[in-house]
């Protein structure tokens, strides 16, 4: 597996289906995505800081739309992300 050759993630065959491969990030990987997330983080509040959102509904109103579609759109994926139970899987 490609990315597996980053250090990053690990990939775990399911004992149930030797088709499906659970990934999961490795420590290395858990630090590479918090890096990852403060470089969005840094992003966002540097595009927004000179923005009076208290003064823009329409705005505020178009950024919630954007979250609930990525929130109901990917729901269903965040147990994936989580990656294998321990119920043999």
């Amino acid at each position: 597996m490609k990315s597996e050759g980053t250090g990053c993630v690990i990939g775990e065959q399911s004992a149930k289906d030797r088709r499906k491969v659970f990934l999961r990030l490795t420590e290395r990987g858990k630090e590479v995505k918090k890096v990852h997330d403060k470089f969005h983080n840094d992003m966002i509040d540097h595009t927004i800081k000179d923005l009076r959102l208290e003064e823009d509904s329409e705005l505020i109103t178009a950024l919630q739309n954007i979250q609930n579609y990525f929130r109901n759109k990917y729901e269903d994926r965040l147990e994936t992300l989580k990656g294998p139970r321990n119920d043999n899987n």
